[in-house]
């Protein structure tokens, strides 16, 4: 585990390769095509990370995950962000090398800096916008770190999601474009299993600490989480479990919720929903990307 956790040369990498990433979108979306009339103006870049380097979940072998809003206006709609993506693509600047752009619902381009860092570039709105990418991360990060931050062992609630990443990873079970769980999904399942165990609160229950004139103390008992071989084991069993019908899993709540296998027109069921942990964004399902094998 401590092998793949990221450090600090890991965080200096991420923060020049924003540097230059900035630097290469400017520069990109400078010509006459992006110009804005009557104005005479290119829009300012503005870029903000999201994901596993806020949640203070990175891998070494983790993606840096950013969002790039233009300080004039937000830009929505598939076809006018796939055109400024589409821009970058054509001058990426000397340090990134294009590796493919996603044309999904919501435009994804990899990219990848000095031959060693994989990042992921999407538009949308601020980081605490309305736009969101299939698995909605925006608004994301703030309640998941605070789920890991609420647990009676911080560090250890921290080591078992990186370990769970990891090994997904190793697995090759993450790729929210080829139909398995995304990194988002499988940060939610780690917390709902280790709430599960007693080892962390739930999102209902975060929420009310942060109430002002909440009592310091209070609700059901944790435990430390106690990394072990037989805690990974149980949490595969635990998965295991969510493969053999479908399931509603719900960070707020610390609880899954079996489903009917179809729907009420017919259509069998989506194999997995994990419900977006802030509570007013309960109907969205962060694991849409998934598919039945």
């Amino acid at each position: 585990h401590d092998s793949a956790v990221a450090g600090p040369d890991f965080a200096e990498r991420c923060k020049v390769c924003l540097h230059e990433l900035q630097t290469a979108c400017s520069e990109a979306l400078s010509g006459p095509e992006f110009r804005v009339e009557p104005f005479d103006w290119t829009p300012d870049v503005r870029l903000e990370t999201f994901g596993s380097t806020r949640q203070g979940t990175a891998l070494e072998s983790s993606d840096l995950d950013v969002r790039m809003t233009f300080e004039q206006f937000e830009v929505h709609g598939q076809q006018r962000q796939l055109k400024y993506l589409k821009g970058i693509v054509a001058s990426p600047g000397e340090r990134f090398k294009v590796v493919q752009l996603i044309e999904a619902r919501l435009p994804v381009l990899r990219l990848c800096f000095d031959g060693r860092l994989y990042v992921d570039l999407s538009m949308g709105g601020a980081l605490d916008g309305s736009a969101g990418r299939d698995e909605d991360v925006l608004g994301i990060d703030q309640p998941l770190t605070a789920l890991v931050d609420a647990a009676v062992d911080v560090d250890a609630a921290r080591r078992f999601v990186r370990l769970v990443k990891a090994f997904a990873k190793e697995n090759d079970l993450v790729n929210a474009h080829l139909g398995l769980p995304s990194s988002t999904t499988w940060t939610c399942l780690a917390l709902v299993f280790l709430q599960l165990e007693g080892c962390a609160p739930t999102g209902q229950e975060v929420a009310q600490q942060q109430r002002p004139g909440a009592p310091s103390q209070g609700g059901r008992r944790l435990w430390p989480a106690q990394l072990s071989v037989g805690l990974l084991h149980r949490f595969l069993g635990f998965v295991e479990r969510l493969g053999e019908h479908p399931h509603k899993v719900s960070t707020w709540h610390g609880r899954l919720f079996p489903m009917r296998a179809w729907t009420c027109s017919g259509q069998r069921a989506h194999p997995l929903f994990v419900e977006h942990p802030d509570s007013r964004r309960s109907s969205v399902n962060l694991a849409m990307s998934l598919t039945w094998s």
